[in-house]
């Protein structure tokens, strides 16, 4: 099937005809009344005008709309990428698109039990054994990715028997004692890492507390000076054992 991804673009961006691709899917954030438009509805980018700043777009009910990015709508926009994704029985999927009518939460997980090749749809139970059909044709229900892997971040909250970490010593803005803290936590039996550097990997975490260092209380600071160092306000680095499975 294919499945939509965000393409993150910025306000700039948007208004930038060469941001887009044949095939990418539109999403307004609001009514655009006198052209047809409606907030929330898909619409796919047909053809590209760069000198224009003019995109060709049309919806899943064969409506045309002509798109101009300097006149309207480039600043309450989302566009999607259009990826392709193979689903099979068992295997477990995450929503990455709020969808209140369907009652989806960006993020939310479930697990495909049935797929029919013929009907072209998938029925998706959630974690309560509520399921679902899914249209994979249909852009609403293409908002769907595989859920095996996450950020420590995302996956704070959630368990799992056996959890692989990857991480890199050089991702300065990614590995810390926190996250790394919250990647082995969610493991019930084994916590496995892989890294480029083992021996770097461990120092990084340990001068990395994955906390505002900056973040010191204004009363802290305004208090006299005493014989107690300045580290003494700031964490406490997180204790390494080689037994982690580094």
């Amino acid at each position: 099937m294919q499945s939509l991804a965000n393409k993150g673009l910025t306000r700039a961006e948007a208004r930038d005809p060469l941001s887009y691709d044949r095939g990418d899917v539109v999403r307004f954030a609001r009514d655009y009344a006198d052209k047809g438009v409606g907030k929330g509805e898909a619409y796919r980018v047909e053809n590209i005008d760069p000198v224009k700043s003019a995109i060709a777009l049309k919806s899943e009910d064969g409506r045309e709309v002509d798109w101009r990015l300097r006149q309207w709508g480039a600043g309450k926009v989302q566009v999607f990428e259009a990826q392709r994704l193979e689903i099979r029985i068992g295997e477990t999927i995450r929503f990455t698109r709020n969808d209140r009518d369907a009652g989806r939460i960006n993020g939310a997980r479930g697990t495909v039990t049935a797929v029919d090749a013929k009907a072209r749809t998938a029925t998706v139970r959630g974690p309560r054994g509520q399921t679902q059909t899914l249209r994979l044709d249909a852009a609403r229900d293409q908002h769907i990715a595989h859920a095996y892997v996450d950020t420590a971040f995302a996956a704070q909250g959630r368990t799992a028997d056996h959890v692989i970490i990857h991480a890199d010593s050089r991702a300065t803005n990614l590995v810390d004692q926190k996250s790394f803290y919250v990647g082995i936590s969610r493991a019930r039996q084994s916590a496995t890492v892989f890294t480029n550097d083992r021996a770097r990997l461990i120092s990084a975490i340990k001068e990395r507390a994955g906390t505002v260092q900056t973040a010191i209380p204004q009363a802290a600071l305004s208090a006299p000076a005493t014989n107690k160092s300045a580290a003494s306000v700031l964490p406490k680095p997180l204790a390494l054992r080689s037994g982690m499975g580094l």
